[in-house]
């Protein structure tokens, strides 16, 4: 039987998991978001199946609880003979590869371990705000490949009106990184950090020789005085492009995210540094 309580963060965070309310029950959109998930994964026969929450979700972690909690059981329906893959065990491997704890809540940095984990399938479930309702997801991705093999989204009622624009900044102590969770499509810029002076990446000469062009994503913290941090490359083309990639995001200088309290704070976030040829 598949079986798992709730587990919302990452090993290493210091919070408190929220327990499901006794009685709680899901509502339609979720019980259908959670069959679709679940007989989108059966075809897939996979054996281990890893499923997680992303960061949306601590918008509202109660939300993702039913979610959670409704995806199970649609497994053991439509999947009885898979086994789950311990999220504490795809924290451990995250640590191992250098990530910080807060990128579990990340689908980047979890596609770099699902597989190692052992699973052969990763499902993560993620929350959005929508001015009003919620926009609840999940994504079924092929661990060994990482490719994405399907999306489903369902509209989730909020249970009292929410004007208040402010994102959700949710810290981690061990590391002083954040992440920040816009409520709005076009929060207040602000609460994003922004470039100040980031030029482009230099080709080596051998990679303009090769013609080598594409795309390096990273998760990086951006510090409160504006620097590159913490930065590790979650997919890449070349060896050689990748160290400059890491190089060049280095050297570029950030304006700081500004909490509602007026200070900067760290923020942790992907970047994407492109390597394009002009001819």
């Amino acid at each position: 039987m598949l079986h798992r309580g709730f587990v919302l963060l990452a090993a290493g965070l210091a919070v408190a998991t929220p327990s499901l309310p006794l009685g709680a029950q899901a509502s339609p959109n979720i019980e259908k978001l959670a069959a679709l998930t679940a007989e989108r994964v059966a075809k897939t026969h996979a054996q281990h199946v890893l499923t997680t929450t992303l960061q949306g979700c601590l918008l509202n972690t109660q939300v993702c609880a039913v979610l959670d909690a409704a995806l199970l059981t649609a497994l053991e329906r439509v999947a009885s003979s898979a086994q789950l893959v311990s999220r504490e065990q795809a924290a451990s491997l995250l640590k191992k590869h250098g990530f910080l704890a807060l990128d579990a809540y990340n689908d980047l940095a979890l596609r770099v371990v699902a597989a190692e984990a052992g699973a052969e399938v990763l499902v993560t479930e993620d929350l959005r705000w929508k001015p009003d309702a919620y926009e609840l997801m999940t994504r079924v991705f092929d661990a060994a490949h990482g490719k994405e093999l399907r999306e489903f989204k369902v509209s989730v009622a909020r249970s009292a009106p929410d004007s208040d624009d402010q994102p959700v900044i949710f810290k981690d102590v061990e590391s002083g990184a954040s992440l920040f969770i816009p409520k709005r499509k076009e929060s207040h810029p602000r609460y994003f950090p922004a470039c100040e002076k980031c030029p482009a990446p230099a080709y080596t000469p051998e990679a303009r020789t090769r013609g080598l062009q594409g795309m390096v994503t990273m998760l990086v913290t951006i510090t409160e005085q504006g620097v590159a941090d913490h930065i590790v490359v979650v997919k890449s083309f070349d060896d050689a492009i990748t160290r400059q990639a890491v190089k060049t995001v280095q050297g570029w200088k950030f304006k700081p995210a500004i909490g509602p309290d007026g200070k900067p704070f760290a923020v942790r976030l992907p970047i994407e540094v492109a390597f394009r040829l002009l001819h």
